[in-house]
């Protein structure tokens, strides 16, 4: 059932009560809470109000998300029967039409089940597992999609407006600048990861940035060495200290670059780049277990860009390159060739689900395996993909606002508090009513939206009759015997049909918000947007945590992470 964005979207505040029910209107919109069936018309409990609906207008009452998501397990049954087919299947134009056919089935069992979440968000756990399963298959069914790639001919799927969420370029206000002087035009990438290896050229700020400003250019992701070169730029974002480098970690930078020489990297030779990798991941391993050493990112950083570049070029790892990943805490992703630790396999889907619009699967997805990582990069993107979400449906802001509020009691820094309650505080200030949707409107409760109401007689109760105390029965003196007057003018609403909203905080009509309405978004300049630093290996950026952008909350602009 496809959702009318344009109309509006009325919900319950903060969590729809699992026994909630959903009346679906003729014009698209859909209202949820607990409804009455009145003679001839609903009433719906929404934020303390009574919003009343005629039954003519109201094209579904849905009472359970069985109602929606009986098709489901056929669907998905005939879908993976014809997945199994087809990868069986030696024919590459026979799967490939059998991968075709599977598609919609799985597209169809996931809009169900999309639409029975959205009206029915709590008490239902088995949706969460079925969207999952869902969610994976059409990963699976798509990624077999080659010939349609080849071809050029475009493979079906759900429209899905992306919210309205413009990177700024300008700076963020930071410290001034360090003026630097371009490198000399023989200045390649040995010279740069040579800068890299020596501790004493490293604390040269100014060469330090010379470097960093060849290898941003060289991180073009379109060369097998853009990996290398962007983990590299980032390392030399930062100084020794900011790294937390000691002699032992320093020592293992060096190590490496003896076990790879930079004109190794540079020609990528698989046998000393895959020494080099073991040797940084046996010392991030190592450190780890001792547990007294903190300064194992730079370390990891530079074999995450390493390999990834190495995976450019060879696209499968070796069993060598996988034990290193294993000694790194790094795993691999279900989806693809993509390795890295949790916390960035679980950025690297946020910039996947963000960048397709499917943010109702990509809350499911993080809510279910994401939820227990430690790291704040996670619940950021949940809180993000929330947003998203209420932006995309102009309801359930309240859920963003949650979110982020939970991780401002948590936060690591008192600035980072300060910053995450700013977004919440921001979402909060710009939500339109949950019950009216912003128009601070809502149909008048006597005559329902229609302007005139049939209004039965006070005097007989409608029957144009009165009984008298002496027994006889007489024609009701005030009605004249109508009993029911038609076609009334409702004088509550002026005969315009609504009234004025009563929810609570609701006090002017309110334009459906984009992103900008809570918050300013500046690329990043460490990643420079890209949030996932390598492209074989999903490593977040430090500064960003791998959403490739720094937020500034609308209503408290100097509250930036930090």
């Amino acid at each position: 059932m496809r959702r009318n964005l344009c109309g509006i979207l009325l919900v319950a505040a903060l969590v729809t009560p699992a026994l909630g029910d959903a009346l679906v209107l003729k014009d698209g919109r859909k209202v949820i809470g607990h409804v009455a069936d009145k003679k001839d018309h609903y009433e719906v409990q929404v934020e303390s109000q009574t919003l009343t609906f005629d039954k003519g207008d109201v094209q579904q009452w849905i009472k359970s998300p069985r109602e929606l998501t009986g098709d489901v397990e056929s669907l998905v049954n005939d879908a993976k029967r014809l997945y199994s087919e087809a990868v069986d299947t030696k024919d590459e134009k026979t799967a490939d039409q059998k991968f075709r056919e599977a598609l919609p089935k799985v597209q169809k069992a996931r809009e169900a089940l999309t639409e029975a979440r959205d009206l029915f968000p709590d008490g239902y756990a088995d949706l969460d597992m079925q969207l999952v399963n869902v969610m994976k298959l059409m990963r699976l069914v798509r990624e077999r999609i080659h010939s349609a790639i080849a071809s050029g001919e475009p493979v079906k799927t759900k429209d899905a407006p992306l919210p309205t969420v413009t990177p700024k370029i300008d700076p963020l206000p930071t410290a001034p600048e360090l003026k630097v002087e371009p490198p000399p035009a023989s200045f390649g990438l040995v010279d740069a990861l040579g800068l890299l290896a020596d501790p004493a050229k490293r604390a040269d700020e100014k060469k330090r940035a010379q470097a960093r400003e060849y290898l941003k250019k060289a991180s073009d992701g379109i060369s097998p060495l853009s990996d290398l070169a962007m983990a590299a730029s980032v390392c030399l974002s930062r100084d020794d200290r900011d790294w937390k480098l000691t002699a032992e970690t320093s020592g293992a930078l060096q190590a490496f670059f003896k076990a790879a020489p930079a004109d190794k990297l540079e020609a990528l030779s698989d046998k000393e780049v895959g020494e080099g990798v073991k040797l940084l991941a046996a010392k991030v391993k190592d450190l780890r277990l001792k547990g007294t050493d903190p300064s194992v990112d730079a370390l990891s950083l530079l074999a995450a860009g390493t390999s990834s570049s190495l995976l450019a070029k060879t696209r499968k790892a070796t069993p060598d390159l996988e034990a290193a990943f294993k000694d790194l805490g790094f795993e691999k992703s279900e989806y693809g060739e993509i390795w890295g630790r949790k916390d960035g396999l679980a950025m690297d889907d946020y910039r996947k689900w963000a960048s397709t619009g499917e943010y109702a699967l990509g809350i499911v997805h993080f809510q279910k395996d994401y939820s227990t990582l430690p790291e704040l990069g996670p619940k950021y993107a949940l809180g993000l993909l929330l947003t998203y979400k209420a932006i995309q449906d102009n309801r359930a802001f309240n859920r963003a606002a949650v979110q982020f509020e939970i991780l401002a009691r948590t936060g690591a820094t008192p600035a980072l508090r300060d910053h995450l309650a700013a977004l919440a505080k921001s979402i909060r200030a710009e939500s339109p009513c949950p019950a009216c949707g912003g128009t601070h409107k809502i149909n008048c409760n006597v005559c329902r939206g229609k302007t005139k109401f049939n209004a039965q007689c006070g005097q007989c109760g409608g029957s144009g009759r009165i009984n008298q105390f002496t027994g006889g029965i007489v024609t009701c003196p005030t009605c004249k015997g109508v009993g029911t007057f038609k076609d009334v003018k409702c004088e509550k609403c002026k005969q315009t049909g609504k009234i004025d909203c009563k929810a609570r905080g609701c006090e002017h009509e309110v334009k459906p918000p984009t992103f900008e309405s809570f918050a300013q978004a500046f690329k990043c300049p460490t990643c420079t947007g890209r949030g996932i630093l390598t492209r074989y290996v999903a490593y977040p950026c430090p500064d960003c945590m791998g959403l490739g952008l720094i937020l500034q909350p609308k209503a408290e602009p100097a509250k930036l992470a930090k």
